[in-house]
């Protein structure tokens, strides 16, 4: 991932997700991580967030099943009642940042797939976030999401011969659609790559 690609979301992104990003970019520098290679997961799991918790305030809920309780089986040979410690509560308190955390390991599996111990980053990650912004609000930011739709028309762009089809799925006008592509294909050709949002193929 270029400079450039970097200061795009730095330049589009509000303050609290510009925070999260240097956070969690820290934290995973911190386990060994190169800076470039933490940048770029970091970005990955604050897209992941602002994608999925967008126009919503984070609040860690209780978790809708109980936590484990202590069970006091009977020894049927002594009919003593043995105390059996509780299993370690999760300190992930909710199924929100767990399912943050479940995602952060598989983007930790996808960047740097030949290194061990992603579950316990993870969830470091998930409790750095959990910690520091709960009850935060998470913008939406939509010109992301507008430069991410003109990247998927890019991709899907094939002039002519699939241009009823693009209108029907974007909604958008034919003028329109050829504008989108020259956009970003002029990004393509200035950066390399089409500026956003730089997590799947390109070709």
């Amino acid at each position: 991932m270029n400079t450039a690609t970097l200061e795009t979301y730095r330049d589009l992104y509000p303050e609290i997700l510009n925070d999260i990003w240097d956070k969690v970019a820290e934290l995973l520098a911190g386990h060994g991580m190169p800076p470039e290679t933490a940048e770029y997961a970091a970005l990955l799991a604050v897209e992941w967030i602002r994608t999925t918790w967008g126009g919503q305030i984070q609040v860690a809920r209780r978790l809708s099943d109980p936590r484990p309780q202590k069970q006091i089986p009977q020894d049927d040979s002594s009919g003593l009642l043995l105390d059996v410690p509780s299993a370690t509560p999760d300190p992930v308190t909710s199924d929100r940042f767990r399912q943050f955390r479940d995602q952060v390991a598989a983007i930790l599996t996808q960047v740097v797939p030949d290194q061990a111990g992603h579950a316990a980053v993870a969830a470091e990650v998930a409790l750095l976030v959990q910690r520091d912004f709960r009850g935060e609000y998470i913008p939406k930011v939509p010109k992301l999401d507008q430069l991410q739709r003109d990247r998927e028309i890019w991709l899907k762009f094939r002039g002519s011969s699939n241009m009823d089809q693009l209108v029907r799925e974007t909604g958008l006008s034919v003028i329109r659609i050829y504008q989108i592509n020259a956009e970003v294909q002029k990004r393509k050709d200035k950066y390399d790559q089409p500026l956003l949002p730089f997590f799947g193929t390109t070709s």
